[in-house]
């Protein structure tokens, strides 16, 4: 049995004042460190138009310098969509009567933006 096509997505321009914003889904090395993906860490992305961004994670001087990450753009496999929680609440998860939720269709993207540990951060992980 073949399954019917799927509709196509719907053509989503979002603007911020004279600017069109761009979704990218980043993927970062699952080797770092607890501390560098906790809620509150400082990061900061430069160069998102070039072909090579930059991505420095943390830095709280000598006893917890930042590590820095090398960015390489590639095409996703399949279709990145976006999406964000709406209504409901509660609810969570398997049966029983809890509140029903929903995911509204926020974007999708057309690039992903892989990050690696430069090479002066290796001995830091």
């Amino acid at each position: 049995m073949e399954l019917p096509p799927a509709p196509p997505l719907p053509d989503l321009r979002l603007v911020e004042g004279d600017e069109e914003v761009q979704y990218v889904y980043v993927e970062l090395p699952t080797s770092l460190p607890e501390a560098a993906t906790s809620v509150g860490t400082k990061l900061s992305i430069t160069g998102l138009d070039t072909d090579a961004p930059r991505l420095v994670i943390g830095g709280r001087g000598i006893s917890a310098p930042a590590l820095h990450l090398s960015g390489e753009y590639g095409e996703p496999l399949g279709s990145v969509m976006f999406f964000a929680h709406s209504g409901g609440g509660g609810g969570g998860g398997g049966g029983g009567g809890g509140a029903v939720s929903a995911a509204r269709y926020v974007g999708h993207c057309e690039s992903v933006l892989t990050f690696t540990v430069a090479a002066s951060s290796v001995g830091r992980l």
